[in-house]
Order: C-alpha cells, then structure tokens, then sequence
C-alpha cells in the first residue's frame, strides 16, 4: 500500500535499538498464502 509504514518501522526499530521483522517478507518466506496462515489459527 505504499503507506510507508516499512520505512516508519525500520526508523523507530533502529532509534530503539530492536529488530525490525517485515511481516511480508515473514509471509513470503513461509511460501504459503496468507488466508491459509489466517485460516490454521482459527478455532
């Protein structure tokens, strides 16, 4: 979407020393998509 929001991420995890995890690199990793990872959490 454009937002930013990666950008904004990075910025405060490394003004706060954590470590920054890209949910959609997580998701594209996990080689699976993202309404099946939804779908195996639900009761």
């Amino acid at each position: 979407m454009a937002a930013g929001k990666t950008s904004v991420g990075r910025a405060i995890a490394s003004a706060t020393g954590r470590r920054f995890v890209d949910l959609d690199e997580v998701i594209a990793e996990a080689g699976t998509p993202v309404a099946a990872l939804v779908a195996r959490d639900e009761p």
